[in-house]
């Protein structure tokens, strides 16, 4: 979807609680514009592109209308007939793309009348609420990107600088700790010393004094001793004073537990560098230095492969133990749901590099700051009022003259089970239950056996515009490979980009491959654009092998060419090997 700036809304009838961002961006698309927009993608198919322009627009006007009429308001469902590769999947696909609306495509040759095994046809409503829950979510998300990134960047440097081992018991009582000695030698490393163990409340000393250690083992010349105990951790000098820079917090060091590893380097030295400023600081201005030295660290991307341990939900995946029979799909919904819940979620300890953990603990964060149950009405709000629903190969269903025995009567039973799906009716998912009244049906089909007429009245008058797309000949095939902004020539140029090569297509060049992929289609199955994808990679075939390890770096791609790495296609009247 574009991110040009919408312009401020006219005054209209519509209730403002009633407008969403999408209503201002649909504003400034009238059907000229999204048809301008199609341009770009789609070649050809005027009929086409304007008829979905003016459907797409109309959604807008019903949502400004007044509440009372609106609701009387109906979507005017479409069917586009053409043969396969003409666009007809495109054009409801960049639609979907253009407005921000939930879009699903099925086929309907897939579903099955209501007591045969298959999908019924309910399934395609599921999926399009779950598809607008996916939508509403990654909008979600990105709105809060910033302040999860922000609180994953405080939990990793928790982890790797965890904070101090003082602990307050009920009634903010120093709780019984373990006191621990640590010695910074001269040359950087840290020692361990015996210590004693505090005395909490009921003891001798106060809960808030000073820890008093036996300071009578052996202290290395130059050595500094931290000694964390219920008092908090305190620093002395030992004799004669350190002069080195390694002097720091114990809490700093690279063997703190937690920190991920017994040698964190950068991070460790970091630690050491930032209390050996200042000895004067407190404890927990230097432990606030260090702090901020890691951090600038971590955004340098100096941490990125050290080693980290986080704790992780293991969920069991429901999902893949419950494959529904078919027929029973559609059953009960929240089943996986419910089942989900009565599984214990298990904490397990993970060792990962600091790279996965800040995407693990980013995804964390988003699920705390992303209301779901406020993703989930609005995404059945859009489902419900935007939803696209693209049914493909209409004409497999369409019964014609057969008769009405054997496959056809699930043929017609699908139809029918389809009626009140388009007509409008309430569909219930896990999410809840949504209407289908307002929700667009675009269908589409070849209609080379059957026709739109073979389909049962009923479902006919249900889509009431019908919309034929022209067959693609040399003309459209040179358009369709210069001119979409997704174009072929434009993919295999990057491709070929990305091992240093170059090649460039010749407009007598692009012509024969034009000219070439329209005769394979009137001699074989008309697959329409679809042949380009044949002809571009048989053409291209010797090319994309060679690199990298071929010299040649710069490739011309002329008349000449196409015709000297095509000639065999051309000449051979099998083809199978060609055949899509």
């Amino acid at each position: 979807m574009s991110q040009d700036t919408p312009a401020a809304a006219p005054a209209a009838p519509a209730s403002p609680a009633d407008e969403g961002p999408e209503d201002a961006w649909l504003e400034e698309l009238t059907p000229r514009q999204i048809v301008a927009r199609l341009d770009r993608y789609i070649v050809g198919q005027k009929a086409a592109k304007k008829a979905v322009a003016i459907a797409l627009r109309n959604r807008w006007r019903r949502r400004r209308v007044e509440e009372e009429l609106r609701e009387e308001i109906m979507p005017n469902n479409l069917i586009l007939i053409g043969p396969t590769g003409v666009g007809k999947t495109e054009v409801a696909r960049r639609l979907a793309r253009l407005a921000g609306a939930p879009f699903v495509k099925v086929e309907a040759s897939k579903f099955t009348e209501v007591g045969y095994v298959g999908r019924d046809v309910e399934s395609m409503i599921r999926d399009l609420v779950d598809t607008s829950v996916n939508l509403v979510r990654a909008e979600r998300e990105d709105e809060v990107q910033e302040r999860a990134e922000t609180r994953a960047e405080e939990r990793l440097l928790d982890l790797l600088f965890p904070p101090g081992a003082q602990t307050k018991g009920k009634g903010g009582a120093t709780a019984r700790v373990k006191t621990a000695r640590r010695v910074l030698n001269p040359d950087g490393t840290l020692s361990e010393l015996p210590g004693e163990e505090d005395k909490g409340p009921a003891g001798d000393a106060a809960p808030d004094a000073p820890a008093e250690s036996d300071t009578s083992a052996p202290t290395p010349p130059g050595g500094r001793i931290f000694v964390a105990g219920s008092g908090g951790v305190k620093a002395r000098e030992a004799d004669p004073p350190a002069t080195g820079d390694g002097a720091g917090a114990g809490a700093g060091s690279g063997t703190t537990p937690g920190a991920g590893g017994a040698d964190h380097g950068g991070a460790g030295s970091a630690a050491d560098s930032a209390g050996s400023e200042d000895p004067e600081l407190t404890v927990e201005e230097r432990r606030a230095r260090t702090r901020e030295k890691l951090r600038r660290l971590l955004e340098d991307g100096k941490l990125e492969d050290r080693i980290v341990e986080i704790e992780v939900d293991q969920t069991p995946n429901l999902e893949g133990m419950m494959v529904p029979m078919g027929g029973m799909e559609g059953m009960d919904p929240n089943l996986t749901d419910m089942l989900q819940d009565m599984m214990p979620t298990r904490r397990k300890r993970r060792s990962v590099t600091v790279s996965e953990a800040r995407r693990i603990l980013v995804q964390e964060e988003l699920d705390r700051l992303v209301d779901m149950d406020e993703v989930v009405s609005d995404a059945l709000d859009r489902a419900e009022e935007m939803g696209i629903v693209f049914l493909d190969e209409i004409d497999k269903v369409a019964g014609g003259d057969r008769g009405g025995s054997g496959p056809d009567v699930s043929r017609e039973g699908v139809q029918r089970d389809l009626l009140p799906i388009v007509e409008g009716s309430n569909v219930q998912t896990k999410h809840g239950f949504v209407r289908t009244d307002h929700i667009l049906f675009i269908a589409a089909g070849a209609f080379h056996v059957s026709k739109p007429s073979d389909l049962i009245p009923e479902l006919q008058g249900r889509f009431p515009i019908r919309v034929e797309l022209e067959s693609l000949g040399e003309k459209e095939f040179v358009r369709i490979l210069t001119e979409p902004k997704n174009a072929l020539l434009i993919q295999y140029r990057a491709l070929l980009e990305t091992d240093g090569a170059a090649i460039e297509f010749t407009d007598d060049g692009t012509a024969e491959i034009a000219r070439i992929a329209a005769r394979l289609n009137d001699r074989m199955e008309n697959i329409g654009a679809r042949r380009l994808q044949t002809v571009m990679t048989t053409l291209l075939e010797d090319v994309l092998f060679e690199l990298p390890e071929g010299e040649e770096r710069t490739i011309r791609v002329d008349a000449e060419f196409v015709r000297k790495h095509l000639s065999t296609v051309v000449e051979d009247e099998d083809l199978r090997r060609y055949i899509l």
